[in-house]
């Protein structure tokens, strides 16, 4: 238990990390009044490369560090059965 809290808190800290370098785009997409280069930016290369920084570091994806979705495939992981 204690090793999955500590690679839970691991992912959150990379999270966090990547959160203010989406916070630091969208300053800057302000700036440049082009919010299409942000978010084209944000949903192509932060969003996959955030999840599977954590996905690596907590065994878990975002949304089931962040309670959103289903965590069948976390379960499963867990108890060792195959994941599809």
């Amino acid at each position: 238990m204690e090793r999955t809290a500590t690679k839970s808190r691991k992912a959150i800290g990379y999270m966090t990390m990547f959160g203010a370098g989406i916070f630091a785009m969208w300053g800057a997409a302000i700036l440049i009044e082009d919010y299409m280069i942000f978010m084209l930016v944000f949903f192509l290369v932060i969003l996959p490369i955030t999840d599977r920084l954590t996905r690596a570091v907590s065994g878990f994806s975002c949304n089931e560090l962040l309670g959103f979705g289903s965590n069948d495939s976390a379960q499963r992981r867990r108890s060792g059965d195959e994941v599809s």
